[in-house]
Parts: C-alpha cells; structure tokens; sequence
C-alpha cells in the first residue's frame, strides 16, 4: 500500500472517531482528504511506512489504536505499543462471543428483574451498566454488544446529559459497525444467562 492509500485510511478512520458528523461506513470509508492535502504534512515518510508494513490489515491497525486514543499521531502508530495494541484487538475480535459470554458470568446472581435494573435510568444519572463500564467490570466489547440487542443508548441520550456519558455514548456508537457478531447468538447467551440465573 502507497503512503497516499495509507493517509486517506488513516484521515477516515481518524474522522470516524472524532468527528460527530463523519461516518465511516456512511461515506463508503471514503474522506475529503486530498493528495494536495497530503503533500502538505511534514509527517508523509510516516504514512509510507505505516503502508508498508500495516498493509492488509491497516483498518483494524488503526481501529485498534483510535480505540485507545482517537488524537493519536501517526508516527507513534509505528511503535511496539501500537502493534501489541492492535494484536490484543484483534484476539479479542475473535473471540467476541466468548468474551462476552465470560463477562456476562461476571455478572453474577442476578435474576430477570435485577438484570433490568442495570439498565434503568433515574434523573439523568448514569445507570448500572454505564457505572460497570466506566469501572472496567464490563469491556467496550461487551457493552457495545449489549448495546446492538438491547438498544439503550438511544434512550440514554436523551435523558443523560453529562459530558462522561456523551463520551461513552460516542465511542459505542461509533465502534458498533466494526464489530462483527450474530445477534442471535448474543440474545440466547442473554436468555440463557437469565435461565440461569432463575435456577
């Protein structure tokens, strides 16, 4: 891959997760970054080498690490850590279901009722689940996943108003499409943990 291919991936990954009004998949993963544009950075020889070595998988590479920091400079993406990221990214991806099968065991003796209490929303506060994401008990994996069944965060954002959960709300939106799951088999890991949790 070209230093050009590779800086018009990066502008439109990078667009995807900072800016409210870019949609990755909308716009067909296309940007309005231009090559006048790119002749214009100090940082190009950057962008030639993340081609070279990201290549096949430069999409996931940056996914991973915009992840983490949605204002991350494309020379640190070159880095060790950078790549560790995105292998420990991409483990996970793998095993998505089972990851959220142990997480959900996580959450451990509820019944039916409490469980739809982790979802409740009181007076603008965060509800359960934002409070368990936001402490690490539950992954962005997880709670994004929840979130492609169950549907909470567009009723939270009409009531949560707070600047944390604007965050939150923003980077589960945006990390949903990039997650690949069955749905229906996220719903019988959901009702069969309820089952469980009954007997």
């Amino acid at each position: 891959m070209d230093a050009i291919d590779a800086y018009k991936i990066y502008i439109a990954v990078k667009n995807h997760f900072t800016l409210d009004s870019y949609d990755y998949f909308k716009y067909n993963k296309k940007s309005t970054a231009t090559y006048d544009s790119f002749l214009k950075r100090k940082d190009k020889v950057f962008f030639a080498k993340l081609g070279n070595r990201k290549d096949e998988y430069l999409e996931n590479f940056l996914v991973a690490n915009f992840l983490h920091d949605p204002k991350i400079w494309v020379g640190e993406l070159l880095s060790e850590e950078s790549e560790e990221r995105y292998k420990n990214w991409k483990r996970k991806q793998e095993s998505l279901t089972y990851v959220f099968k142990n997480e959900m065991e996580f959450i451990d003796g509820l019944n039916e009722t409490e469980f739809n209490k982790l979802f409740h929303v009181e007076q603008g506060e965060h509800p359960k689940i934002i409070r368990m994401y936001l402490r690490k008990e539950i992954s962005l994996e997880t709670f994004t996943i929840l979130n492609s069944v169950l549907n909470f965060i567009g009723r939270y954002d009409k009531v949560i108003l707070d600047p944390v959960y604007k965050e939150v709300s923003k980077i589960c939106k945006k990390y949903q499409p990039f997650l690949k799951v069955e749905k229906s088999k996220i719903k019988t890991i959901i009702k069969d943990f309820l089952i469980a949790k009954k007997n």
